[in-house]
């Protein structure tokens, strides 16, 4: 269908465009007469008498009708009284005169008519041929309107044969008086509203006369209207001459790839056609095909036709007068045969074809369809296609087999066709995806799998969770599936939800299964009617159904899975259920296999059992649910085996379900601390409740890989061996091949195994796995040496009621965690006599509980769920203090507690929290005191519930963290104390930073600054019932998103500075005055909301002490003027109006001054004064080799306005020094500008394999903090032979990127799956932009970066194969900032790096980095960037110094650099075209700034011809610029080049030094086109090889050319030549080269082997010299020629041609 309308909406345009060339009805003649109406009547009625703006189309006329030269033997008919000729028809009330009307039409009475109730419309043909008349006539038909109802009138249209006359009929006519619809169309239209012949009158339609514009019109009235048989007849010109022949074939003549389906088609020549007789063959003259047949249409359909062959035809019109003369013979040549994509559609498990399956062909990307075909009943498909990539796709989709819908897994095949291509289709069984965490295996019926749920719901709820699951409560439609489920709950009694609801009166199940089979109890259902359950009888033994509502429904339930998760074959058993597998005893059960997928009758079949692939039992006539036993006791081992069922459908291969005992389970097991992993043990544990598992086990090989074939069932794996502490992979339920997860087992030397009471002294020379509860009863003394480690088992703990001494040290500490992957026990801790100090609390539900007044110190919490319980009698002196708490998952320290606790100096990061860093609930004393909180994704405080006790949160850095709601929350804390002072929050992300409900307290000297998302700082209801009021005091809260500070109730707020947020500054919901000496301030004017009704910073009419404008409280509206606001330096300057502006009642300054304003007061005393920045409070040079030694450049900022003078360190540790004096020397001085940096040389060089930790103290003039403190840390390693290295030499530009590879040495011996380091820089200098594995060693590795914004990156990664080789292991990438002085030089340094988790360290390494501030383009060094820049470029890039005489400096290093603009390390005349676009804004910036180096190709070709070097391109698009060098012979002679019209303005330069020719050519931009370039005169007196060297924009090209002996003389009096085309043979375009001697007219053509013109290339004056000029293989049409033969002619005025023949090959 889809060709028949393309061929239909063709035969129309051809029919408009004949008529438009040959526009006749203007010609037609008219004449009017009276005669009789005679009605006609046993025709065929068109529609009914409600007839009203009705078309009916394509009605046949019995006769072929000549209307405006054309000739139709249909017509289309509208009830608004016209007719138009052909298959169509648009009704209107305008025919003649609308734009959009249809043409070729012929109206008797055109307005807007209907049939009357006795009207009628007809067709009928008379008469006998040649004399036939076609009528169509209008009975009792009104105008619309309803004025016009009585209006009654009839009238005929008539066509006759052979006359092609037109006449119009008109019978007995009633009108009536109307306003409106009196116009009336009368005459013809032709193949447009220019073209028409019409009639007008306002008085008599007897007397019309002829329209003089297309909507003239007859006027119908109750007096105006056609007398009864009034005539109107309408003639056709008279045909005199023969037509001429037919034009505008379709195909062209000539021709190539013509579809096989084409119409063919052309246009009437000129002058009246009665129709044409068409010839068509693949001889000449054309008779084989199509011999004179006579058509009346333009058009003929040859069907279809055949692939690769040419076609002659002849079309000759013909009118009475006779034949056309001279028509021509036309020819085309059909395409070439398309490749054919097939295949066959089956069924993977038995091979069989299947009809009906929708087969999509989709685009090379798979994005659009393209093309479907439904497979037919051998199961095959068949595209016709084209040479190029497909994606070949059966979609996931139902498909019906056999009656039943069966999903099918969606297929996606790239294909690329190069040839006929057959691609066969496998099609599968959709298997549904199913979430069976938390649920218990129950088995397999009919494919679908049942799950029961570990836990309890109400019916409504589990169906919810099931449904997200995949799966819905079970729904049992058979006795079979009834039998299997109370198999099950038989074994395990009790009470199961069942997929049975109650529904408007009836019962159905949730899938829609079938009802029919049902089991209720006794009485049931009784209607308790809503849901339904399963469950055990225990006095009888059944299984009973009931009906319960759902709120009575708190109970288990089965999941049953929403669709086949077993591959079933479309020919199937319904299930085999596998009752026991050990000692290979099998067991086996089905049920009748008829009907039970897709409606197939089974007559018989078998069962085939195979062992390893070999048939080893079948059993015959297993029809009807039956039960078997089979033994196979003499193997040992794990095997295959394979369960398959034969029917009458197929042979073996006609699976039912494979069975395989015995998948292959494999992974891979690793020692931390050797490369040699084998012999590590994996057993795997049976579970029983899969009675069919069974244990077994096997080894790792040096890889640590493992493989097994292991019976199907649910098992817990233990990896173990000696020496080592054991790994576990707990509640694996295998049923089909898998990969489990990679384990890592822990080197702790010889074991001991501990349970029960513990006392006295335990030593480190054992590693104690704890495999029974243990305790240290009341009474009794525990004392742990250092280094000794506790590894629990799963959910063992440990009770200290008794004493217990832990002390171990940085290098041993005492280590209390979990054997592998398991969760160690609750700890308890319950007696006041405990010291503990480092020690590791590792992967518990929590890491300590504490019941007792405890002191730790000194130790390390990680990996648990959260670190600390306080509990009920913690008692008042509990402190957890310098201790670090990493990796918790729910909380840090959780306290329900009414005993006080302190947490002290603590480092708490990178915590990934569900809940808080400190959660306190009905506690009534907690303190937070100098700890460092950073890096964590949790809300950092919550504290409720407490009516008495003190809360403390004081001189914390709290940074870096993100709270998913408030970052610190206090709510109903009536009678707490809450005193929140001098901390420094900042750059943390939250909804609320601090939110307090209720209490009373202080929160003083804090800074809050740079929270990022809702940060506000929040406090809502602070007092309530007089239980007391906050003081707000002396906090500086600058450049937050939110709210600055927002209040309810009554507080003292005062001397406190904010400013800069991004919400309001302050939102007071309080009418009471406490708000003074504050400073508000924001740039945005949004200075604060007061919706308690007290007016403040609205009148700012009075002054402070200090003479500076505030509200009549005394609070300020003012810039701030901080020390350094970019750097979130907040100290005020010497003008800040802060400054003494503070409550005179409060304290005093240190200074002795009135109170300042904000945390931050001015030292009057010391007005101008240094201040000391570390941009970290940490480092770590993590580990090294044993005597190697690492340098840390710390830091040092001075953010004031003197000289900081550091006067001296202080370290403890020798391992730690200063790099710049002996080991054991700490003094040092340093001086370091204002608002700049310094840097500490710090050296690490271990002694043994440990760790090390030092605090480094640095002393300085700093007037605020003369002593600044970081902790250091270290660890030692055996040294390796493994060396990294980076780029020595690199020097780099301001604002642009730039790359270091980091390269490793051979790491083979090494086994290395995994590193860490860490990597420092200058963030004042360098940005780090990302890390790239792209092309390394490292390239399939998952890679983690956490850059610190100080300066460190902390890097690691993983991978599943170990690395081999030597290489690139990644590729940093940094960017350099603004504002650096030329030649600064910096560093990035990587101290060590660590593989395999401490099994290997290694050295790192250093990349020196030089920052120039280099304006690229500035060649002459003037600081601008001009056009003379370019100039000077492109002269060096043909070897001239062009500053000799002005720079002595010429083309050093520096200029060469700021010339490659490209960044190739070349220079080329692209870079002086890169330069030009950059002064004329074409770009913003340079390849080589932003590394973004693309260099377009363009294809240049050269030739020597006539004593002209001609450079031409077949495409100027990406030509912007070329280089050409080559010796110059001493016998040559050079000229002046010559450009073409696109080149004419290009920059060039050429040169000459040593006898090498150079030359350049650079644009501003390239041009649209082809050809010529230039040509550059060259003479030579012998004949002479050049070897060119030619660079294209940046592409190096070598060109060898045989020049033949001219002279410049020769040049200037030249001659008239065409030369050979170049290159020839030639794909897709070759260059045409010619020469004139003189001014002349010039004509150069293309003819084929016909000798006819294909195109003319050239035809007009040209000056002498020599041209050139491209030829791109098309016609004069556009269209690409077909290969073969071609001749060039080239004629100079009238006296001169020649012509060369060339070949086209494709």
């Amino acid at each position: 269908m889809k060709n028949l309308s393309f061929k239909f909406g063709f035969t129309l345009c051809l029919l408009c465009v004949f008529g438009i060339l040959n526009a006749a009805v203007a010609e037609y003649s008219f004449s009017s007469s009276l005669a009789s109406f005679s009605e006609i009547t046993g025709g065929t009625v068109l529609g009914s008498n409600l007839n009203d703006n009705e078309c009916f189309l394509s009605l046949p006329v019995g006769f072929t009708f000549v209307y405006n030269s054309n000739s139709y033997t249909t017509i289309s008919v509208a009830t608004n009284g016209f007719l138009a000729m052909g298959d169509d028809v648009l009704t209107s009330n305008v025919a003649l005169s609308s734009e959009t009307a249809t043409n070729n039409v012929v109206a008797a009475m055109n307005r807007d008519i209907k049939s009357r109730d006795n009207g009628s419309l007809m067709t009928k043909t008379i008469g006998t041929a040649p004399n036939r008349i076609f009528i169509v006539q209008w009975m009792h038909y009104r105008r619309s309107p309803t004025a016009t109802a009585n209006d009654d009138f009839s009238f005929q249209i008539q066509l006759l044969e052979s006359s092609n006359q037109v006449i119009f009929v008109y019978g007995p006519c009633t009108a009536v008086t109307a306003t409106t619809a009196q116009s009336i169309q009368v005459g013809l239209r032709g193949n447009s509203n220019a073209d028409f012949c019409n009639r007008t009158t306002t008085t008599d339609w007897s007397a019309t006369t002829a329209g003089t514009a297309n909507n003239s019109y007859c006027i119908l009235s109750e007096t105006v209207y056609p007398a009864n048989g009034l005539t109107f007849t309408w003639n056709p010109p008279s045909l005199t001459d023969l037509p001429l022949p037919a034009v505008n074939p379709a195909p062209a003549d000539l021709a190539e790839n013509v579809e096989i389906n084409s119409l063919l088609s052309w246009n009437n020549g000129g002058g009246a056609v009665n129709g044409y007789k068409l010839s068509l063959g693949t001889d000449y003259p054309p008779t084989n095909i199509v011999h004179n047949e006579e058509l009346s249409l333009p058009q003929y359909d040859p069907g279809t036709l055949y692939y690769s062959t040419t076609y002659y035809w002849q079309v000759i019109p013909f009118n009475n007068i006779g034949d056309a003369l001279n028509c021509p013979i036309w020819q085309f040549t059909t395409k070439q045969a398309p490749p054919m994509l097939s295949g066959i559609v089956t069924w993977a498990y038995n091979n069989l074809p299947q009809m009906n399956v929708p087969v999509k062909l989709y685009n090379d990307s798979g994005s659009t369809e393209l093309q479907t075909c439904l497979t037919n009943e051998l199961g095959e498909y068949f595209f016709e296609v084209s040479y190029q990539t497909y994606h070949l796709k059966v979609l996931e989709q139902d498909i019906p087999v056999n009656g039943t819908n069966v999903r099918i897994n969606a297929i996606d095949n790239v294909i690329s066709v190069t040839e006929d291509t057959i691609v066969d289709l496998s099609l599968e069984v959709y298997i549904p995806s199913l979430n069976t965490s938390n649920c218990t295996f129950v088995g397999i019926y009919g494919g679908y799998e049942y799950w029961r749920s570990n836990w309890s719901a109400y019916w409504y709820d589990m169906n919810n969770d099931f449904n997200n699951r995949g799966g819905h409560h079970i729904c049992i439609s058979s006795e079979g599936e009834s039998d299997f489920i109370n198999q099950y709950i038989r074994q395990v009694p009790g009470e199961y939800h069942l997929g049975y609801v109650y529904n408007n009166g009836t019962w159905s199940w949730v899938d829609g299964s079938p009802v029919g089979y049902t089991n209720w109890a006794p009485g049931e259902p009784n209607g308790n009617s809503e849901v339904s359950r399963i469950y055990y009888e225990s006095n009888s033994g059944n299984v009973y159904w009931d009906d319960i509502y759902n709120w009575d429904s708190y109970i288990c339930g089965i999941m049953e899975s929403n669709g086949l998760t077993q591959p079933f074959l479309p020919l199937a058993v319904s299930s085999f259920t596998v009752q026991q597998l050990r000692d290979f005893s099998l067991s086996l059960s089905w049920v009748n296999p008829t009907q039970v997928l897709c409606g197939l009758d089974i007559a018989d079949f078998s069962i085939i059992i195979t062992l390893d692939g070999e048939i080893v039992q079948t059993f015959t006539n297993c029809l009807g649910g039956q039960t078997m036993n089979w033994v196979d006791n003499p193997l040992t081992g794990q095997h295959t085996y394979g369960i398959y069922a034969v029917t009458e459908y197929g042979q073996s291969e006609i699976l039912t379900r494979r069975v395989q005992f015995g998948n292959q389970v494999q992974g891979i097991a690793r020692l931390n601390n050797t490369s040699d992993h084998s012999g590590i043990k994996v057993k795997f544990i049976a579970d029983p409740t899969t009675p069919a598992a069974v244990t077994d086990s096997t080894y790792t090989n040096a890889n640590g890989f493992y493989s097994i074939n292991l019976v199907m069932g649910r098992y817990n794996v233990i990896y173990s061996k000696t020496g080592y502490l054991d790994a576990s992979y707990y509640n694996y339920l295998h049923h089909q091949p898998t990969t489990l997860p990679e384990q890592t087992l822990e080197y702790v030397g010889q074991i001991m195994y501990l349970s029960g009471s513990l006392s006295g002294i335990i030593t480190n020379e054992y590693t104690y796995i704890i495999n029974g509860q243990v305790s240290v009863d009341s009474g009794n003394s525990l004392t742990l040496q250092a280094g000794v480690k506790f590894y629990f088992k799963n959910g063992i703990g440990f009770d200290v009621n008794g004493s217990l001494t832990a002390l171990g040290t940085v290098q041993n500490p005492i280590v209390f965690s979990s054997v592998g992957s398991e969760v160690r026990g609750d700890m308890w801790l319950r007696n006041a006599n405990i010291q503990m100090e480092h020690c590791e609390f590792a992967k518990g539900n929590y890491g300590i509980l504490i019941d007792a007044p405890v002191h730790i110190s000194y130790s390390k919490f990680h990996h648990n769920k959260t670190a600390i319980y306080f509990a009920e009698n913690s008692g008042s002196n509990c402190l957890i203090e310098y201790c670090e708490v990493y990796n918790q998952t729910e909380n840090c320290f959780l306290s329900y507690s009414y005993s006080p606790f302190r947490i002290e100096h603590c480092e708490i990061y990178s915590n990934q929290l569900t809940g808080y860093i400190l959660y306190l609930d009905v506690s009534r004393s907690a303190a937070l005191n100098n700890n460092y909180v950073h890096h964590n994704s949790c809300n950092i405080a919550f504290y409720k519930y407490d009516e008495r006790g003190n809360f403390s949160l004081t001189q914390n850095i709290i940074e870096y963290n993100t709270a998913s709601e408030r970052l610190i929350s206090l709510e109903y804390s009536y009678r707490t104390y809450i005193n929140i002072s001098a901390n420094i929050i900042r750059y943390n992300t939250g909804s609320d930073l601090i939110y307090i409900k209720y209490g009373s307290g202080e929160f003083k000297n804090n800074q809050i600054y740079a929270n990022s998302g809702s940060v506000r700082f929040y406090t809502y209801e602070w007092y309530y019932n007089n239980y007391g009021s906050i003081a707000i005091e002396n906090n500086t809260i600058v450049g937050n998103s939110g709210t600055g500070l927002n209040i309810t109730s009554i507080f003292t707020i005062k001397n406190n500075i904010v400013a800069f947020n991004g919400g309001s500054e302050l939102v007071y919901n309080s009418n009471h005055p406490g708000l003074q000496y504050n400073l508000f301030y924001d740039t945005n004017g949004t200075i604060g909301e007061n919706p308690g009704g007290l007016l403040f910073l609205l009148d700012l009419q009075a002054q402070n002490a200090n003479g500076t404008p505030c509200d009549p409280y005394s609070n300020l509206s003012l810039d701030p003027q901080f020390f350094d606001s970019a750097n979130h330096n907040y100290n005020l300057m010497p003008t800040s109006p802060c400054i003494n502006a503070g409550d005179p009642n409060s304290p005093l300054d240190p200074d002795g001054t009135i109170a300042d304003l904000g945390a931050l007061y001015y030292d009057l005393i010391a007005s101008s004064h240094s201040q000391i920045a570390i941009p970290m409070s940490m480092y770590n040079f993590q580990t090294t080799s044993i005597g190697d030694t690492l340098i840390w450049n710390c830091p040092v900022r001075n953010t004031g306005t003197e000289d900081l003078i550091i006067s001296s360190i202080e370290l403890g540790n020798p391992v730690f020094f200063l790099a710049a004096a002996a080991k054991s020397a700490t003094p040092f001085s340093l001086t370091v500008a204002p608002n700049a940096t310094g840097y500490i040389p710090i050296g690490f060089t271990p002694l043994a394999v440990t760790d090390y930790a030092d605090t480094l103290r640095i002393n300085s003039n700093a007037l605020m903090n003369p002593q600044v403190s970081i902790r250091i840390f270290g660890s030692g390693a055996l040294a390796s032979s493994v060396v990294l290295a980076l780029p020595q030499n690199n020097t780099v530009n301001v604002l642009s990127n730039f790359q270091l590879p980091l390269s490793i040495s051979d790491t083979t011996p090494y086994n290395i799956i995994s590193y860490n380091m860490s990597v420092t820089y200058d963030p004042a200098l360098l940005e780090f932009v990302d890390i790239s594995t792209e092309g390394t060693l490292c390239a399939d590795w998952y890679v983690a970066v956490n850059p610190q914004g100080n300066g460190v990156l902390y890097i690691g990664s993983s991978g599943v194969d170990p690395l081999e080789g030597s290489g690139v292991l990644f590729k940093l990438n940094f960017h350099t900032l603004s504002g650096i002085p030329d030649n600064t030089e910096t560093y990035i340094n990587i101290p060590q790096i660590i593989f395999n988790e401490g099994g290997l360290t290694v050295q790192g390494c250093f990349a020196p980095i030089v920052i120039r501030n280099i304006i690229y383009g500035d060649v002459d060094d003037n600081h601008l960037i001009q056009a003379y820049d370019a100039a000077l470029t492109l002269q060096y890039s043909v070897m001239m110094d062009p500053l000799p005489d002005i720079d002595p400096r010429p083309w050093f290093e520096w200029r060469k650099l700021r010339a490659d603009v490209s960044g190739d390390g070349n220079i080329y005349a692209y870079d002086a075209s890169l330069i030009l676009q950059r002064v004329v804004g074409l770009i913003s910036s340079f390849p080589v700034e932003d590394q973004t180096r693309v260099t377009p190709v363009a294809n240049v070709n050269v030739a020597y011809y006539n004593g002209e070097l001609v450079l031409s391109s077949p495409d100027f698009k990406d030509l912007y610029s070329l280089n050409l060098s080559f010796e110059l012979p001493q016998n040559a002679e050079t000229g002046q080049p010559v450009f073409s019209e696109p080149f004419s303005s290009a920059l060039w330069n050429q040169f000459t030094d040593n006898n090498i020719w150079n030359f350049a050519l650079a644009c501003l931009n390239p041009s649209e086109g082809y050809g010529n370039i230039c040509s550059i005169p060259i003479s030579f007196t012998n004949s002479t090889t050049l070897e060119l060297n030619l660079v294209i924009n940046e592409t190096p090209n070598t060109i060898t050319l045989e020049c033949q002996p001219t002279s410049v003389q020769d040049l200037v009096t030249g001659i008239n030549f065409l030369a050979q085309n170049s290159p020839n043979p030639f794909n897709p375009s070759t260059t045409l080269n010619f020469g004139l001697k003189e001014n002349a007219k010039v004509e150069l053509s293309i003819y084929n082997l016909k000798g006819q013109k294909v195109i003319t290339l050239v035809n007009k004056e040209l000056n002498a010299g020599n041209h050139s000029v491209v030829w791109d293989g098309r016609d004069a049409l556009g269209n690409y020629v077909s290969s073969g033969i071609y001749f060039s002619r080239l004629k100079i005025g009238n006296s001169w041609s020649k012509t060369q023949k060339m070949m086209l090959m494709k």
